[in-house]
């Protein structure tokens, strides 16, 4: 039946700032950043080097704003180590598995300092959910706004003259969270003037730079306008940084410390990428065709009605195909795709869809990717090969963020293989070569293996040592 998503659309398009949201919590941030600094000489100036608090003081304050901002009664692994770490002024580099909270990171410390946060992200709808996420916090709203070219002229001119005021002295600073992308950095003098106003009177509290795999060479998504980030350090001098990512190998972090010029005694916290509420399993059909994929991945579906999942596809038709076909096939299962081909306001509105439980399967290239934070997501199934280890995990992630068990299975067809060397070599003037093209190639050599994997081995084994940690013994005859 046809999905009525007027509301969904109606809300796509709505501004990300409010004066009156921006309002709402200012006395309460005053409050926490005074108690902050007052007591434990920690959130009055990134570059201070305030003596050692006492533990517990500060501990009971984290946990207090962590209750009263996000109402979590508690910190996940590594998140409090990663927020005293910004509240003392120094670089962090956190590594956290999908789902482990990164978000918390470095929204908690923008909340308990003087001054406005920058946030670096690479894709828009990221950015958007997270702003719409901090705009509907349950405390009434936290100060955030973004820059992107998907804002709204008002809007914009209106964090900008925010951003004036403030760095002139002519006015209060309400916003603490900013959202950017680094083409927005980049490519606008007007907002570089507001940022070193603001650095002049101390009011720029620290740049966060989210995904931070993407600065590496050695990443699965780099993106060469975010190599240009480590200039932010010649620009504002004595800023600290906070890098954060899911799926960067320890070459991939190495090489990132040194493209941002992460000060040497930075805080570094990696936890395990493994994630034992998560289900791997490959399907091998290189024996059959495409038809025989699509009906396994249909048969998977329809064997489970009602439950939240993505489905990956190799192309932007493969998407809309699969998602027609469980559409037609599974009674119970409402199913649509999602790709870059899509306009901007249909990707808002299907992902909307899918968030509200209108949608129960989307059918996705990897356009739908960095940023999903939907926690009931049962089942993540990739109907062809991805290019890494790396994509595929940080997608494959996207499943069980509420802890519960869910699968991960991967359908894999040899003849695929040769169809993805191609889109990775490139064609004609478009053909690749050199180092970055090896590396590209390493990766899918190494997703390969990763598929033809022994059944006597573990794979769980297999992609947590990829990312540098002890896999541990493995499962034996136990699943995955």
């Amino acid at each position: 039946s046809r999905l009525d998503l007027s509301a969904a659309r109606a809300g796509a398009g709505r501004s990300t700032h409010s004066g009156a949201t921006m309002q709402t919590n200012k006395r309460q941030l005053t409050m926490m950043e005074m108690m902050t600094r007052k007591r434990d000489g920690v959130g009055v100036a990134p570059r201070a080097a305030p003596g050692p608090p006492q533990p517990d003081a500060l501990d009971e304050k984290l946990a207090a704003a962590n209750r009263v901002f996000f109402g979590h009664g508690s910190f996940r692994p590594g998140q409090q180590r990663a927020i005293r770490g910004a509240l003392h002024g120094r670089d962090v580099v956190v590594v956290l598995p999908t789902g482990g909270g990164k978000s918390l990171c470095y929204q908690l410390p923008a909340l308990l300092t003087p001054g406005v946060t920058i946030v670096v992200s690479p894709l828009l709808s990221l950015i958007e959910d997270q702003v719409s996420a901090l705009l509907g916090a349950a405390c009434g709203g936290i100060p955030a706004a973004h820059l992107t070219s998907g804002t709204k002229e008002a809007a914009s001119r209106s964090v900008l003259h925010e951003l004036h005021k403030a760095g002139e002295g002519r006015g209060e600073l309400g916003l603490k969270l900013l959202y950017v992308t680094p083409e927005r950095l980049a490519a606008s003098p007007t907002f570089g003037e507001c940022l070193a106003k603001l650095h002049r009177r101390r009011l720029l509290a620290r740049f966060v730079i989210d995904e931070a795999h993407c600065v590496s060479e050695w990443g699965h998504d780099f993106r060469p306008d975010y190599r240009k980030l480590g200039n932010l350090r010649r620009s504002y001098p004595g800023v600290p940084f906070m890098a954060l990512t899911a799926t960067a190998t320890p070459a991939c972090e190495a090489d990132l410390r040194k493209s941002l010029k992460i000060a040497p005694d930075a805080l570094a916290h990696r936890t395990s990428s493994d994630r034992p509420n998560l289900h791997f399993a490959v399907e091998d059909y290189s024996e059959g065709d495409a038809n025989d994929v699509r009906e396994a991945v249909v048969d998977f579906v329809k064997r489970r009605p009602g439950q939240c999942g993505i489905v990956y596809c190799m192309t932007q038709a493969d998407a809309e195909a699969c998602a027609d076909l469980l559409s037609e096939r599974c009674d119970d299962v409402k199913a649509a795709h999602y790709h870059a081909g899509l306009s901007a306001v249909n990707r808002r509105v299907t992902q909307a869809a899918w968030q509200a439980g209108q949608v129960h399967v989307v059918c996705a290239t990897i356009a739908y990717g960095m940023g999903i934070d939907k926690a009931d997501v049962r089942y993540v199934v990739h109907a062809s090969l991805a290019k890494s280890l790396e994509g595929y995990y940080q997608e494959a992630g996207r499943a069980g963020r509420d802890g519960a068990p869910s699968l991960c299975v991967l359908y894999y067809r040899r003849p695929d293989v040769a169809k993805i060397r191609k889109l990775v070599t490139g064609f004609g003037r478009m053909k690749r070569r050199g180092p970055r093209l090896q590396r590209d190639l390493d990766k899918l050599d190494d997703m390969v293996k990763y598929c033809e994997t022994p059944r006597s081995c573990c794979r769980r084994q297999r992609l947590v040592g990829h990312f540098g940690a002890d896999p541990g013994p493995g499962n034996g005859d136990r699943p995955c």
